[in-house]
């Protein structure tokens, strides 16, 4: 049985909600792999899958087994997992809770062996945990605890270690300790190692092999070196950091304000009065983004297509955006933002540029003449006053194409207006950011970046 671990097309789904999503990942015998990204990102549930702890779509093979088919014993005996946030039932002892780890290899009406103590005993020598063997563990430290649930694991002699935040409670003396013993072990006994884990530097020091994931997806797969990048920290995190090259790896370290940072960031931009457009699909994490860009408390958002009497849709979309942003923020409904950004004395928000055509197409009767000019004439007026606006100003639209609108001859005419109005306002903005699966790629800016798989 080798320790290969191999996910395709893995998707999960927690109360209708997708978690994850066509994870793609294939793990090499012996290899030691962290899983990076931030809180809620699906780190988590990617190992619960690996295990069988929640149910899937796709396909999950680890240590040979499919641990959605195989017996639960079977897959206790190749594959361990090392939660963060472990129960530990009342009155155990420590040596007793790392024993438990045994119980796979131990048959249904068997006892432990000698070889099981013996595991066990070299699991606390190894682990330094020889005074606290005969201590209770509902009595240990987070960290004497977090050093106990891994000699658990290890007890299990598993050829797959799941590691979730293995050192989460540890301090700097003892997290090392533990990663230490881990790739020791990992190389003797040629374990493979898959490990969830918030500290950028140490998974760099210790991986042979990075993971990034966002938004349940992975985002870039490779050595620390090529997936650690100042840029790509900071647009799958939201962080100001400056990546640091060293023997070990690369090293991560935080910068305290934007002032600090090497290369100039889009929310510098935005704050400096710089025209930004921020194009997705619907549910692309668009406006959520743009939100993010100005962080200033006196932001005027212009919904920009105001409702018409009764659209109960329309003003239950502006309802549910303006309840998500500061409550300083004053939200207009307009459909003339030439006129909102010409009188504008602070950062504007526009929201969004495809409900503003669609009102001008209205009022101009486009659907039944097909006659654009006065459209276009309109379009212009609005890209005059962005090019002239002197506060920042960013504008969400929809990216579309064939197969998205209906294939009527309205759909035509709006598709292919968004289009122009898009590429008219994108060539008088500094920057464009095109929205994937809730990830920033910027296409037009200092410099040219994305996420990459």
């Amino acid at each position: 049985m080798t320790g290969t671990v191999r996910c395709a097309g893995l998707a999960v789904q927690r109360g209708g909600r997708p978690v994850l999503h066509e994870v793609n990942l294939t793990v090499t015998p012996g290899e030691w792999v962290s899983l990076v990204g931030p809180n809620g990102c699906g780190k988590t549930t990617l190992l619960h899958a690996m295990v069988g702890l929640v149910p899937f779509d796709g396909e999950v093979e680890v240590a040979g087994l499919t641990p959605a088919r195989s017996p639960r014993r079977a897959v206790a005996r190749a594959v361990a997992l090392m939660p963060q946030r472990p129960v530990v039932p009342d009155g155990v002892t420590v040596r007793e809770l790392i024993r438990l780890g045994r119980t796979p290899h131990i048959p249904r009406f068997g006892t432990e062996t000698a070889h099981d103590d013996d595991v066990v005993d070299a699991v606390i020598a190894r682990l330094g945990l020889g005074g606290l063997a005969d201590r209770l563990a509902t009595a240990l430290s987070g960290g004497e605890l977090q050093r106990v649930v891994l000699g658990r694991s290890l007890a299990q002699e598993p050829r797959v270690l799941l590691l979730d935040e293995p050192t989460s409670a540890l301090d700097i003396g003892h997290q090392q300790q533990v990663l230490d013993l881990v790739d020791s072990m990992r190389r003797d006994a040629g374990i493979t190692v898959i490990a969830a884990m918030h500290d950028l530097t140490a998974a760099a020091h210790y991986g042979e092999r990075l993971v990034m994931m966002a938004q349940g997806q992975i985002v870039a797969d490779g050595s620390a070196a090529e997936v650690l990048t100042a840029q790509r920290v900071s647009d799958v995190y939201g962080a100001r950091v400056e990546v640091l090259g060293r023997p070990d790896g690369p090293a991560v370290v935080p910068l305290r304000g934007p002032g600090d940072v090497m290369e100039e960031t889009m929310k510098d931009c935005a704050r400096r009065g710089a025209r930004t457009v921020v194009l997705g699909g619907v549910r692309s994490g668009k406006s959520r983004y743009a939100e993010s860009l100005l962080d200033r408390a006196d932001v005027t958002v212009v919904a920009a297509g105001a409702a018409a009497d009764g659209d109960a849709e329309w003003a239950s979309r502006v309802a549910e955006h303006r309840r998500r942003r500061p409550p300083a923020w004053v939200t207009v409904e307009t459909t003339d933002v030439t006129s909102a950004l010409r009188e504008a004395s602070g950062p504007v928000l526009i929201e969004c540029l495809g409900t503003w055509l669609t009102a001008r197409m209205d009022l101009h009767g486009v659907w039944d003449s097909g006659d654009l000019t006065a459209v276009e004439a309109d379009v212009a007026d609005l890209v005059s006053a962005w090019a002239a606006c002197e506060q920042p100003v960013v504008a969400v639209s929809n990216e579309v194409g064939s197969g998205v609108v209906p294939a009527s001859v309205s759909g035509r005419l709006f598709r292919d207006s968004l289009g122009r109005l898009n590429t008219v306002i994108s060539d008088a903005s500094e920057t464009v950011v095109l929205m994937v699966a809730g990830q920033p790629l910027t296409v037009k800016g200092a410099r040219t970046t994305g996420v990459a798989r």
